[in-house]
């Protein structure tokens, strides 16, 4: 039997990146039209599409918790980014685009070039310690394994969130959630669930879990093909960012449901059954859109989340071992940073865990 890999996802294919980049100009072009639209009117469908992309900023732009002196300091540089020319090297469109009552779900078209197997393969395969698809996927065969569950052993705070003027607020109120994608696209809601609350001095700095804190879990045994990939897109908070939460959650959410429509469609039905690699090719490209998103929310807004942290893991049969190293530690940085020691655990059917 083999054993499982534990990856953590740093640097893409460029062509991943490549393919997914019109979906973050989407992105890129509301930020700045729901920015600029705080100082000069008729940027902005008024009011915006529900659940449009205009639609998730908007909530976070207008919530009490942002400062308003933030806001002013974004509304002037979208206003001055959308009367340059980087506005259209960026997004492709122009400040009278913005000035539409479109949203730019519909101002942002998407590539519709079909891709081929070969090229498919080339984007997901070939990573570093990952074996590669081979082209696709086969049945799954009766197996061992139940479950394959994500655990939280030890969550330390190393520097706590800032409060106004950088000052640290006090004691953070630490949750992780997010979103699981598997090789064969279907999805997953990870929490959110409490972490704990902490400081980055005294008794509250760390917090050992025992048992491990169970943050997610996937039933193997509904799982039609291997070797299988999943992956996990996670974002910390702490309580007293407002509704950031919520729009983190709503951007993950939209990314995803946007990448699985536009990346299933440009693999189309000739292509045969090739849910492990367009599973995985859905998997990084939500971690790399999300990241992009989330890096343009602090650089455009001065926003204050936490980056996103994407893992994955590959399971070459249902009835793999565990494996080793045992644990890996994700590291959340942003208004304060924090170090996330992990496991994944294979469940067996007949009780117990797969072995190491």
């Amino acid at each position: 039997m083999s054993d499982i890999i534990v990856n953590r996802l740093a640097d893409i294919d460029p062509q991943v990146a490549d393919l997914a980049e019109p979906i973050v100009q989407r992105w890129t072009a509301a930020m700045t039209r729901v920015a600029a639209a705080h100082k000069q009117q008729g940027f902005m469908p008024n009011p915006p599409v529900n659940g449009s992309i205009e639609d998730i900023l908007a909530k976070r732009f207008n919530d009490p918790a942002f400062p308003q002196v933030k806001r002013d300091r974004a509304a002037d540089e979208a206003i001055r980014f959308a009367a340059s020319p980087f506005l259209k090297r960026r997004t492709g469109l122009t400040a009278a685009d913005l000035q539409s009552s479109t949203p730019v779900d519909q101002l942002v078209g998407l590539p519709t070039a079909r891709l081929t197997r070969q090229q498919l393969s080339a984007m997901v395969d070939n990573r570093p310690g990952i074996p590669n698809f081979g082209g696709g996927v086969a049945a799954a065969l009766p197996g061992t394994l139940r479950s394959l569950d994500l655990e939280i052993i030890r969550v330390v705070c190393i520097d706590e969130t800032n409060g106004p003027f950088g000052t640290e607020r006090g004691q953070d109120e630490i949750y992780i959630g997010g979103v699981a994608l598997n090789s064969e696209v279907e999805v997953g809601k990870v929490g959110p669930t409490k972490m704990g609350d902490f400081d980055d001095i005294g008794s509250r700095r760390q917090k050992d879990f025992n048992p491990d804190l169970r943050l997610y879990s996937h039933d193997l045994t509904k799982d039609t093909v291997f070797p299988s990939s999943y992956f996990v897109t996670l974002v910390m908070f702490e309580k007293d960012q407002g509704n950031l939460n919520d729009t983190v959650n709503e951007i993950v959410n939209k990314v995803k449901d946007d990448a699985i429509t536009y990346l299933s469609a440009l693999i189309g039905t000739g292509t045969g059954s090739l849910a492990g690699p367009l599973g995985a090719l859905v998997g990084l490209a939500v971690g790399y859109i999300v990241g992009k998103v989330i890096k343009g929310l602090v650089s455009a807004w001065e926003d204050d989340p936490f980056l996103p942290v994407t893992i994955e893991v590959h399971v070459p049969s249902s009835s793999a071992n565990a494996g080793g190293p045992p644990s890996k530690v994700m590291n959340f940085t942003g208004p304060g940073e924090y170090a996330v020691r992990y496991q994944w655990k294979l469940r067996k059917i007949q009780g117990g865990f797969a072995p190491a």
